[in-house]
């Protein structure tokens, strides 16, 4: 494994051996079918580490740490994902990473539903968890704030409600464009349809960083 510090040099490593197939595939490096020689990761100052995984113990691998495995004949085992009060800052950085054009990977958690689902039982959270739930729901109402303000300067547009699609889930509905999961607030583009035209409206929705991509 390689441990959170180094992911910088892991990351670079893995473009440089991996530049052309990424060419076509930017999300390459956030698949799990793809491993690394450690040699190269060596080679090129990055730590690499390997443990043997005994019955009845327990392997724990820190957010951002690149990790593979492998089993030694039959086996049984167990995964399980949990978090402290600072994942939060991770998931963030996680999900931010995850939207980037032309990266783009789906989402594997509603990261804005969970700190919705965290801020509902306030009472119930240590004021550590408390604190750090407050900080990145302000951060995210912060950049939801700042793009209906752009988009009504413009006079371009007008902003409405829209109906929650049928196909949508607890989840929230879903960006076309980085696949993100749009939990408190999703745009929807209906372009105009005309009696001549035998089009459908646009049915495709976005989250506000790419709204203009639709």
């Amino acid at each position: 494994g390689v441990p959170a510090s180094a992911a910088d040099g892991f990351e670079s490593v893995f473009r440089e051996q991996y530049a052309e197939l990424m060419k076509d595939f930017p999300s390459l490096q956030y698949s799990k079918g793809v491993m690394l020689n450690p040699e190269k990761l060596l080679q090129a100052g990055v730590p690499v580490s390997h443990v043997l995984h005994r019955p009845g113990t327990f392997v724990v691998t820190f957010p951002h740490a690149y990790h593979c495995g492998f089993n030694h004949g039959v086996n049984v085992a167990e995964a399980v994902n949990f978090a402290g009060f600072d994942w939060l800052q991770h998931g963030m950085k996680c999900m931010n990473l995850y939207r980037k054009i032309p990266v783009v990977k789906s989402s594997v958690l509603a990261f804005e539903k969970l700190l919705c689902d965290l801020a509902r039982h306030s009472k119930e959270l240590s004021s550590q968890l408390a604190d750090e739930t407050y900080a990145h729901l302000e951060n995210v109402a912060n950049e939801y704030n700042s793009f209906l303000t752009d988009i009504k300067a413009t006079g371009l547009m007008s902003l409405e409600l829209a109906d929650t699609p049928s196909d949508s889930n607890s989840l929230g509905v879903m960006c076309s464009v980085c696949q993100h999961h749009c939990y408190i607030m999703g745009i929807h583009c209906q372009q105009a349809v005309t009696a001549s035209s035998n089009s459908k409206p646009d049915e495709r929705w976005s989250c506000s960083r790419h709204f203009g991509l639709l």
